[in-house]
């Protein structure tokens, strides 16, 4: 602790004068840290590869995944695989560059429809939809929700917290598709159902009793046990 306590006072140039074979995994283990910044993890990424070339790509620690170069995170061989590093690269893309951000949005997108990846993105990075238009948002909303719900009542809280940091053109999508779906609208008219529109537990959407909240005095207690009903909802709220 102590000394990941000194490496994070140093300065990226002060951290390129110690040299490279010091930056051995026992090292990396005892410095690395969500304290350190983006250029101060690019000096010890630099030092741990020029260390460990040949080992580099089995063994790299997730937290330099944040110093990552653009083209290296869009390389035919990158030092993770997706399917089960994507949430540490999620995590780690806080402290991403511009360029790096928008190489992580490409190689999220071939599979980013996908439940298990969907939920990856949307507990921990929505921003990773923020290349997605308004109408193909409404299309695949049945895939969003899906995500949201594959996620499971663990993550709820998560997830809705992080939902707000999608697109606002997104959001106001995800609305307007929820607004034309069965029982959304008070008849006659086109206004919202206040029962749909704030995911009220209603007669048919009775919560599982055998899901218990962990937030009870929660604001989103109430959609919470809307959320565990078998009666899926399209979570406009």
């Amino acid at each position: 602790q102590g000394l990941g306590r000194f490496v994070a006072i140093l300065s990226p140039a002060e951290i390129d004068l110690i040299p490279a074979n010091d930056f051995n995994s026992t090292m990396l283990g005892m410095i690395l840290s969500s304290t350190l910044s983006l250029p101060q993890l690019n000096s010890i990424y630099l030092k741990y590869l020029e260390n460990n070339y040949e080992v580099a790509e089995a063994t790299l620690n997730p937290i330099l995944l944040s110093a990552l170069p653009s083209a290296t995170i869009l390389s035919a061989n990158p030092p993770f695989i997706w399917s089960q590093d994507k949430t540490n690269l999620l995590v780690a893309s806080a402290k991403y560059s511009p360029g790096q951000m928008h190489s992580l949005h490409e190689i999220s997108k071939p599979g980013h429809w996908a439940p298990a990846n969907l939920s990856a993105i949307l507990s921990t990075h929505p921003q990773c939809m923020s290349d997605v238009n308004p109408r193909e948002f409404r299309v695949k909303l049945d895939y969003v929700v899906s995500a949201v719900y594959t996620a499971g009542p663990d993550k709820f809280h998560i997830i809705a917290t992080k939902v707000q940091k999608l697109p606002r053109h997104l959001l106001m999508a995800w609305l307007e598709e929820a607004h034309t779906r069965p029982g959304s609208k008070r008849l006659p008219g086109e206004w919202w159902n206040s029962d749909v529109l704030l995911d009220r537990v209603t007669s048919t959407s009775i919560p599982d009793s055998g899901t218990i909240n962990p937030f009870p005095s929660h604001p989103l207690a109430t959609q919470f046990d809307r959320f565990t009903s078998a009666n899926r909802s399209m979570l406009p709220s």
